[in-house]
């Protein structure tokens, strides 16, 4: 389901590569304007928002380890939603 300004739905469709040991994504923004990226684990890391579009990374996954979760947030900071990475 599309954003509220047309963009492709928050975490819909995420492209993701492992490159020497991390995993470096990217996924449609929504109508988020930051996130965070939360590892099973509980480490946090960044989210960079370009184009209408999240970017993140993270230490690549173990085979069979749950997968990592990103969370968007509107400008109010309240939360758009959740999507697993």
């Amino acid at each position: 389901m599309p954003g509220r300004y047309g963009d492709p739905a928050f975490g819909s469709g995420a492209d993701i590569d492992v490159f020497h040991g991390y995993s470096v994504w990217n996924t449609p923004a929504g109508d988020a304007v930051r996130g965070e990226l939360r590892t099973p684990s509980g480490e946090t890391y960044p989210v960079v928002s370009s184009g209408g579009r999240l970017w993140g990374w993270f230490p690549a996954r173990v085979e069979g380890e749950p997968q990592a979760e990103l969370i968007g947030y509107a400008a109010d900071g309240t939360e758009v939603g959740r999507a697993p990475v």
